[in-house]
């Protein structure tokens, strides 16, 4: 049961780029950055030892981070912009979860005082 379970899993992860009905490696990035992304910052917030709001606050900050920068090209190119949403796919979730760490830390700092 165990080993079927992996191998599905295993299944669905090489299966996922086919979904993109695409030629060549160009839509595949997004994907892969993105799923980088997405593990990376799991990998942190559940190492850190972060109280549980603050926690909360940055991954409503990532979320809301991804989904807009995925709505804002929703209408664009692909090809003309590719650089540009490869670049706000990888960073911006992170710079807006580090904008909103800084900014619940300065609160709690300004809160205690």
């Amino acid at each position: 049961m165990q080993y079927q379970r992996k191998a599905c899993l295993l299944l669905g992860f090489l299966l996922m780029p086919a979904l993109a009905f695409a030629h060549g490696e160009d839509v595949l990035v997004p994907f892969f950055i993105q799923f980088g992304s997405v593990v990376l910052f799991t990998a942190i917030l559940l190492l850190s030892r972060l109280a549980y709001a603050t926690k909360a606050w940055m991954s409503l900050a990532y979320i809301l981070t991804v989904l807009l920068v995925w709505t804002m090209f929703i209408n664009v190119p692909f090809r003309e912009s590719a650089d540009v949403f490869n670049l706000l796919v990888g960073v911006a979730p992170f710079v807006a979860t580090l904008a909103v760490y800084c900014l619940v830390n300065f609160f709690n700092k300004r809160i205690r005082k």
